[in-house]
């Protein structure tokens, strides 16, 4: 458990808050393909990117909980730095002298981390079931954001924000011969802990180790629809429809065969400061065998992809993707590096 702790807590080290929506749960598999999912929804992550996916299900689906990581290259060398060295770290732990432990933290783990470094991490787990043209499910995710910024002075911004929701969500269609229409919503129900950590100078950090926990409870609602004939769809997802302003609207075409799905997703379409190419994203993935599935997209203009590999009960997926932050494609992003694994799920 100690180890665990003092991971997180470099990882934390390594971290801070940025403007980003913890609520719109992103799976490694959807952020691999460009996060492009409002037009394909064809699987378990229809509920965050297109509820209205969900009405395609036929019978008992579900997902178990899963660990997803992603991060920044300071991070990721932090991380695996804290576990060669655990038997420097383990004594000074178990001294009590924070003093010293910050210092060894601060000698060996800030030229790790100049400039800005990423950490997202997440889970989620659902259960629904399909009656043909009418489905629900329910569950839960949760999420652990932030960026730390270390200028060339060494000064060190640290802060870290999480959310964690209960959601349900149900879905239906009606059939016109191959012309089908889907609707949906999902209903969320959570506590957001703003501020974890806020720390704006290293020397602060030694004397504020405890995590800040207060929460606030909030709640919301998304709305999906879909448009299919054969295997083109069209998809539209309505995000925080109680509370943004401007609606955070995403819409989106997909494609799917046997093996492979495609789309194009346009994000934020109401957003005026956005420009178009920022707004713009595509994704791919391709399954040649049952055991093995390859992302690929573009998010904003960059490059994403990973491979997911499944191992009897379990599964492992590796990527990179981007994270955008600002209102022009090529500008204030973030390039990580994921990992995600989890028990084989049940779904469509």
């Amino acid at each position: 458990m100690k180890k665990i702790v003092i991971t997180l807590l470099i990882g934390l080290f390594s971290v801070s808050i940025f403007a980003f929506d913890v609520s719109f749960y992103r799976s490694a598999q959807t952020l691999e393909m460009g996060e492009t999912f409002t037009g394909i929804a064809n699987n378990q992550n229809a509920i965050f990117y297109n509820p209205a996916g969900i009405a395609n299900v036929k019978g008992f689906f579900f997902s178990l909980p899963n660990f997803n990581a992603g991060m920044s290259q300071g991070f990721g060398s932090a991380t695996l730095k804290t576990i060669s060295n655990w038997n420097q770290i383990q004594p000074l732990i178990q001294s009590g002298n924070s003093t010293l432990l910050m210092a060894y933290l601060i000698q060996n783990y800030l030229p790790y981390l100049q400039g800005s470094n990423s950490l997202l991490t997440g889970s989620d787990a659902l259960i629904g079931y399909g009656f043909g043209n009418f489905a629900i499910a329910g569950g839960a995710f949760g999420q652990l954001w932030g960026q730390s910024i270390l200028t060339q002075y060494n000064t060190l911004s640290l802060n870290a924000s999480a959310d964690v929701y209960a959601f349900g969500t149900t879905a239906f269609s009606l059939n016109f011969g191959d012309l089908k229409l889907n609707a949906g919503g999902t209903y969320r129900y959570g506590y957001v802990f703003p501020q974890i950590y806020s720390i704006n100078n290293e020397f602060l950090l030694a004397a504020n180790l405890n995590p800040d926990l207060t929460y606030v409870p909030t709640s919301n609602v998304d709305l999906g629809t879909m448009i299919s004939y054969g295997q083109l769809s069209f998809g539209a997802l309505w995000h925080n429809v109680l509370n943004q302003s401007p609606p955070d609207v995403r819409v989106g075409i997909g494609y799917e065969s046997k093996n492979i799905s495609a789309g194009i997703d346009l994000e934020n379409i109401f957003n005026e400061n956005y420009t178009l190419y920022r707004k713009v994203h595509a994704g791919i993935s391709y399954r040649p065998f049952d055991f093995l599935t390859f992302y690929g997209g573009l998010s904003a203009g960059w490059f994403t992809g990973g491979i997911q590999a499944n191992l009897g009960l379990f599964y492992v997926n590796l990527g990179t993707y981007v994270l955008n932050y600002g209102n022009y494609a090529g500008y204030n992003y973030q390039r990580m590096y994921a990992i995600q694994i989890g028990i084989a799920n049940s779904v469509w």
